[in-house]
């Protein structure tokens, strides 16, 4: 039997009441475990399934919306330190200008996906903070929606 000597929180899993110490783990508890768990690289997720027992593939639940409006032409804003899954950055129809979009780099025309007016895009980042925009023109909006 093996003991799990780092323990692990996974707030989809309910737990109670909590664990303390060390855990003792068979082999088929280890076996269910591996079976019902993803790893994206960062931290262990639920997968899920239908009821006829296909993946369930889908968002994660919406975190919050974001209107970004610039306030001088050339505005640049980088993401807080909050943990996503996904981000959508959108540029508004009807606006003139472009949205420039980066991940972990300042946002400029030259290493961007150009975001024109009614285009968007969804990125997976594990952070806000990876994500940079730069606003063309002054006083337009771009529109940021993140999961977690």
């Amino acid at each position: 039997m093996s003991e799990i000597t780092i323990p692990f929180s996974i707030s989809e899993i309910i737990v109670a009441p909590e664990p303390t110490g060390r855990l003792r783990l068979s082999d088929d508890i280890q076996q269910t475990l591996s079976s019902i768990m993803g790893y994206d690289g960062q931290s262990r997720r639920p997968l899920r399934c239908s009821l006829s027992g296909s993946l369930d593939i889908r968002s994660s639940p919406v975190q919050t919306i974001v209107v970004l409006t610039a306030d001088s032409a050339g505005w640049s804003w980088a993401g807080d330190n909050i943990e996503t899954s996904e981000v959508l950055v959108r540029n508004r129809t009807g606006q003139a200008g472009v949205v420039y979009v980066a991940v972990d780099a300042d946002a400029a025309a030259a290493n961007s996906f150009v975001l024109s007016p009614g285009e968007s895009i969804q990125i997976a980042v594990n952070n806000l903070s990876r994500l940079h925009l730069l606003i063309s023109s002054d006083t337009e909006k771009a529109d940021l929606i993140y999961t977690r």
